[in-house]
This record gives structure tokens, sequence and C-alpha cells, in this order.
């Protein structure tokens, strides 16, 4: 039997208690074999480093905005290094780093 999401109050959370949230049976992470087309997906993912992936973003016209274009850079090298610690490399989900969001905004037409 499924117990219900505890509720977070904004004040009551803090990134300390991401520790205490489990998975349920049904949201468990996929096992080693359920993995297998997904694992090879991201092995094959080239691991380019940030300069390279900034380098890129300007190739196919993500011109100007230069330390804009950089964090996003940064922020795509660590997102395929941190897939391929989890599907590749087989470390636990616990012991990777934490997943960072980037979250873009400015109003229509300015770049984003």
């Amino acid at each position: 039997m499924k117990s219900a999401p505890p509720d977070f109050d904004d004040d009551d959370f803090s990134f300390g208690d991401v520790d205490k949230l489990t998975f349920e049976d049904d949201d468990a992470l996929p096992s080693q074999e359920d993995e297998s087309p997904l694992r090879e997906y991201v092995a094959a993912l080239p691991v380019l480093s940030p300069l390279a992936i900034s380098d890129e973003l300007e190739r196919h016209g993500y011109k100007g905005q230069d330390d804009q274009r950089r964090a996003l850079a940064l922020m795509a090298y660590r997102h395929v290094r941190r897939l391929k610690r989890l599907h590749v490399d087989g470390e636990p989900y616990g012991d990777l780093p934490p997943k960072q969001n980037l979250l873009l905004v400015g109003p229509t037409g300015c770049g984003k």
C-alpha cells in the first residue's frame, strides 16, 4: 500500500531534507536489465569540454551573451557527466552530486 507523499511547506523544506525522501516500490529506479537501451544511448554521448560546447553553441547561432553561453555550456557538461556516472559507471544515485537546474528568464525575443 502506497502512502501519500508528505506535504512540505516552503518553510519546512531544505535541500538537506532530500536524503529523507525515499522511492516507493513502483517508483524505484529501473534495474540494469531494463536500462540497457538507455545505457547504450548514454554511453554513446560525447563528453565535450565546456569550452567545446560553448563553441558549438556559437557555431549554431547563439552569439553574444558570453557569460550566459558559458554558464549553459557548463550546465550541459555537468548534466552529461552526471548521466554517464549514473548509467554507465553504475554509481549509486545517492553518491552523485545533486542535480542542478537552470532557469533562463527574459522577455520574448531576447535570445534566451
